[in-house]
C-alpha cells in the first residue's frame, strides 16, 4: 500500500475526503464481513469523487498513513456477538470510552483497528470515525459468509450506502445491464 504525500493530505482535508476501510479476515467465515461488504457497496453504487473504498483486510497499524488523508473514516466491520447474530450496529469512535468499543474488542484482529484508531489520536490525526458492524453467526476458517449473514448483507450495504450518504452526498445505484 502506498502512503499518501504530504503535500496531498491537507488538499484532502478541504475538499471533506471519506475513507470506507473494510476490515476482518476472508479466511475466516464472517469475520470476512467488513472487507465483502465493501465490495458489495462498489458494484451497487456510484461512489462520489472523494469517497475512496480500502479492503484493509487484516493489516492493522500499517493503515496509519492512509488515515492522515481523510476527513472522516468509516470502518465496516465484524463485532463481537452480543447475542444478536445479523444485528448490525452503528458506533461513532468519539462516542466510546477510552480502552476502545467493547464491540471491537475480540475479533480476530483486535489488535489492529482499537489500536490503529488511538495511535492515529496520539499522533494528531483526527478524522470523524464511524463504525459500522454486524454480529457474527459463524468465525470458524472457510471463505464464505454464513447463510444468515449472506442474508442480511444487502441490508448492512444499504446502512453502509446510508452512512456514506450522510458524510459526501447521497448515493446513486448503478444501473444494471440487461
Amino acid at each position: 500500500m502506498k502512503s499518501v504525500p504530504a503535500k496531498n493530505i491537507k488538499t484532502a482535508r478541504r475538499a471533506g475526503k471519506v475513507l470506507v476501510l473494510g476490515v476482518g479476515n476472508i479466511l475466516l467465515s464472517d469475520e470476512g464481513v467488513g472487507v465483502r461488504a465493501i465490495e458489495a457497496l462498489r458494484k451497487k453504487y456510484r461512489l462520489p469523487g472523494n469517497v475512496r473504498c480500502v479492503d484493509g483486510g487484516t493489516m492493522g497499524l500499517s493503515l496509519l498513513d492512509l488515515l492522515k488523508a481523510f476527513t472522516h473514516v468509516i470502518i465496516v466491520d465484524a463485532v463481537v456477538p452480543m447475542g444478536s447474530p445479523g444485528r448490525i450496529h452503528r458506533f461513532s469512535w468519539d462516542g466510546i470510552p477510552k480502552g476502545g468499543p467493547p464491540a471491537l474488542k475480540t475479533t480476530v484482529h483486535q489488535i489492529g483497528v482499537s489500536e490503529l484508531l488511538m495511535l492515529a489520536r496520539f499522533e494528531g490525526t483526527r478524522p470523524k470515525v464511524r463504525i459500522i458492524g454486524i454480529e457474527p453467526v459463524d468465525l470458524n476458517p472457510g471463505t464464505s459468509l454464513s447463510p444468515l449473514i449472506e442474508k442480511r448483507l444487502p441490508l448492512f450495504v444499504r446502512a453502509l450506502g446510508r452512512e456514506v450518504g450522510r458524510l459526501a452526498s447521497p448515493l446513486t445505484e448503478k444501473r444494471r445491464r440487461a
